[in-house]
């Protein structure tokens, strides 16, 4: 069956879909032909894919029924669908860590090799951060450095990204391990 028509007669995102309309009908330029406009607008070009049981629409968004694409979708709290039509946020729709300037390579492209020097924030300060993050209604973690695999706690730090939010981790690779990849997918699909 094709992922389309699944997702069409998937109960959880029928009432997750049915949830985003009464938020944004709440705002007068709504109405079911703009939003339709606005739907085949932003899924234009792009693949529908089903993980497990979640939905990625558009590559730009968190997967959907989730808490993290409510984030996404609700950071403006007035007229809701016209802010998002014209793709107005109070928050910003991603947000991109450089937790570490460490790396195990030295790649040309790189910026961190510049600034390998000076202090890097300690676990609880990246705590704060993220929760900042978060309470300000950003739909997008991503993790990077360096080589963000170098931190003890960046397991932790990922981890404590919660359901609000959808993660990304981007890395080399060289320091992941099958047990290190499990732990991150798990978090980025919660």
């Amino acid at each position: 069956m094709p992922v389309v028509m699944r997702m069409l007669i998937d109960s959880r995102y029928r009432r997750f879909t049915r949830k985003t309309r009464e938020i944004i009908r709440r705002d007068p330029n709504y109405s079911f032909l703009n939003r339709m406009k606005f739907i085949a607008h932003s899924v234009k070009g792009e693949k529908i894919i089903r993980f497990g049981d979640v939905y990625l629409i558009v590559s730009m968004a968190p997967p959907l029924p989730t808490r993290a694409f409510l984030s996404y979708f609700t950071a403006n709290q007035d007229n809701l669908f016209s802010k998002r039509a014209q793709v107005s946020r109070s928050a910003p729709i991603s947000v991109h860590l450089c937790v570490t300037n460490k790396c195990t390579y030295d790649c040309v492209h790189c910026s961190t090799k510049f600034r390998r020097t000076g202090k890097e924030l300690n676990t609880d300060q990246w705590i704060q951060v993220i929760n900042d993050l978060q309470d300000m209604g950003t739909a997008w973690i991503g993790f990077t450095g360096g080589e963000a695999l170098l931190r003890n706690d960046i397991e932790e730090l990922v981890n404590r990204v919660d359901d609000r939010s959808t993660t990304l981790l981007f890395t080399n690779g060289k320091d992941l391990s099958l047990k290190r990849q499990d732990n991150f997918w798990r978090a980025a699909f919660r």
